[in-house]
């Protein structure tokens, strides 16, 4: 697959029994970790997550340098013993002329991805506890009463 300026590669995936929290597609130069990009999948749709790696978006990650990358889906999760990688294939990307660099340039957005809360457990646990604990105090404050136990004494 080649891809040049203005074009883009869609990377779409079924998941299954469970979503994983954490999918990437990953692109690796010819040198391993030499140039590193990474674009995390979105969107749920009818049991497929897609991932959409446009040459636009790569381009400052991977240091503006055309070549032939490997493309592999990292995929995480709390469930997951280590975290599956899994080789897709390869691209040749193609850049345009890197702009020259100085100070003062806008830098790339930063993405970020949050997993949801926890879910909490229902309020009738909560109340269970709580009535609980008060069923226990009233006997508690009781017997102490009973055994002429004093708190109308203490300091403040």
């Amino acid at each position: 697959l080649r891809l040049s300026e203005g074009q883009a590669m869609r990377v779409s995936f079924g998941v299954a029994p469970f979503t994983p929290r954490q999918v990437s597609v990953r692109l690796t130069g010819p040198g391993g970790d030499a140039a590193f990009g990474a674009v995390q999948a979105r969107g749920l749709k009818e049991g497929q997550l897609t991932c959409l790696v446009t040459v636009a978006n790569m381009r400052s990650q991977l240091g503006h340098v055309s070549g032939r990358y490997a493309v592999d889906v990292l995929i995480g999760d709390a469930i997951l013993d280590r975290a599956v990688l899994w080789p897709v294939g390869t691209v040749d990307l193609s850049f345009a002329a890197a702009p020259p660099s100085g100070p003062g340039g806008a830098l790339p957005d930063v993405e970020h991805s949050f997993a949801p809360p926890p879910k909490r457990p229902f309020s009738v646990v909560s109340l269970a506890f709580t009535a609980a604990v008060l069923a226990c105090a009233a006997p508690a404050a009781s017997a102490l009463a009973a055994a002429g136990a004093n708190a109308a004494g203490l300091e403040a």
